[in-house]
């Protein structure tokens, strides 16, 4: 860090051929210094608690970029199969129990939906939900195990 010297030698040459003319004559003003001049701002800083102790680890480019990718693969766009049948699922479940607070006799036309038809067709899409959210679990974990492979520990990085 440079500091400004206490005192500042100026020097200033006219031109004096040039004082009778209407332009106003431009001065040459030169600072002579023996160093250069820096000028350096300070300002305190409070880090959140969280970033006292924090380090930084260093990461190739290539490398983000193949986890990037390997995480966008991962990403599901859409409304998935599995959310449409617990969806369905609990919207059956929902008609059931509606249907016993509500006192539906069970011989009646809406007695036989709500609590023959409907109840096996809501747990019938809850296990498919089940299954299917399984299959998604298990596609997706070696894709993380990937990741997590590529990727710097920070705890172990000193």
């Amino acid at each position: 860090m440079h500091r400004l010297p206490e005192r500042y030698d100026y020097s200033v040459e006219t031109d004096e051929s040039s004082l009778g003319e209407t332009a106003p004559p431009s001065p040459d003003l030169q600072a002579h210094l023996d160093q250069p001049v820096a000028r350096v701002r300070t300002y305190p800083v409070r880090l959140p608690e969280d970033e006292l102790s924090d380090f930084i680890v260093e990461v190739h480019a290539s490398t983000l970029k193949r986890c990037r990718a390997k995480l966008a693969s991962a990403i599901v766009a859409g409304f998935s199969l599995a959310e449409l049948l617990l969806g369905i699922g609990m919207l059956g479940l929902g008609a059931t129990a509606s249907a016993i607070i509500g006192g539906i006799a069970i011989g009646s036309a809406r007695g036989i939906a709500f609590y023959v038809v409907v109840p096996p067709l809501a747990v019938g899409c809850i296990v498919s939900y089940a299954f299917l959210r399984q299959n998604v679990v298990r596609n997706i974990k070696p894709i993380i195990d990937e990741v997590i492979r590529d990727l710097p520990d920070p705890d172990k990085t000193t």
